[in-house]
């Protein structure tokens, strides 16, 4: 609990700061993450920029502190990426507004010192220098590797209004992308997805994102305690073991390293369809009294 207050308090802190805050980042990120890009006041992405939101198929949800935001982007684009854990790259985030200024990656530590020394707080004054000292990159064409690339078809099942008619339209897509979609819905916690899903649907409404930040904190708190999140955890720990066999000699292995590979992977879910989760158990979770 306190973990999640602490990431809420940063959040809240970053939207609400009265010095504009930059938020500036390449590579490979994901979770929270994105909450920092989205309350900053601006966030500058590169060529190398990758952020995704792994939830759902862990058992869990995606822990974004953004849910505000993701619940305001255009195509259902927030609802694919919650619920998939589908990724968008620098130039998609800055497409879809995620990201405000788009830059070559070489040029972000000079970036970072141009802006340091701004005699001006004012956050015009610093916009105009981002704008100066970012260099975009080659115009990106969204191919079959891009989330955007499938904006049309995305919007046409993440915008329904509950999540077994979004199954239900992947289902009548009839194409490898939807049957691709439908498989990863299906691998996933039914009760991961369907929580991802009303929170999501509960921020579209909200009127103020942070109160948002508050319900999700409380939703990730909850959530914990849950046998879909452990299943998921145990399953994350042996992945990452494997790799980590993968890339060392089986000599230099330790006996603590041959002992964690002990956990059993591949459990089924506690509730085995979304049909088994009851109104009762999804309002534990999303209910405020669980704070």
């Amino acid at each position: 609990t306190k973990h999640f207050q602490s990431l809420t308090n940063l959040m809240r802190a970053v939207g609400e700061s009265r010095v504009p805050v930059v938020a500036a980042f390449s590579g490979v990120v994901s979770g929270c993450a994105l909450g920092l890009t989205s309350h900053a006041t601006f966030s500058v992405a590169t060529e190398r920029s990758v952020i995704s939101l792994p939830g759902p198929a862990h058992g869990y949800v995606p822990e974004s502190f953004s849910l505000y935001h993701l619940a305001r982007l255009p195509h259902a684009l927030g609802k694919y990426m919650a619920l998939t854990g589908a990724a968008l790259t620098g130039a998609e985030l800055r497409a879809v507004g995620l990201a405000t200024h788009l830059t070559e990656s070489q040029v972000l530590p000079n970036l970072i010192d141009n802006i340091s020394f701004q005699a001006s707080q004012n956050a015009v004054a610093l916009s105009n220098a981002l704008d100066d000292a970012c260099i975009p990159p080659k115009l990106e064409h969204f191919c079959e590797h891009h989330a955007l690339h499938f904006r049309s078809q995305i919007e046409d099942c993440f915008s329904q209004d509950g999540l077994v008619e979004v199954m239900s339209a992947l289902q009548r897509g009839n194409t490898p992308w939807h049957a691709q979609v439908l498989q990863v819905l299906r691998a996933s916690s039914p009760l991961a997805l369907q929580l991802t899903f009303g929170a999501l649907q509960r921020a579209a409404s909200a009127s103020c994102w942070s109160e948002c930040l508050r319900q999700e904190a409380q939703l990730c708190s909850a959530l914990i305690a849950s046998n879909d999140f452990k299943r998921g955890f145990n399953d994350l720990q042996v992945a990452k073991r494997a790799l980590r066999i993968e890339a060392h000699d089986a000599q230099e292995l330790n006996e603590d390293l041959e002992a964690d590979m002990q956990w059993e992977p591949n459990a089924e879910w506690e509730h085995s369809s979304l049909e088994r989760l009851t109104p009762e158990l999804l309002q534990y979770y999303l209910s405020p009294s669980n704070s």
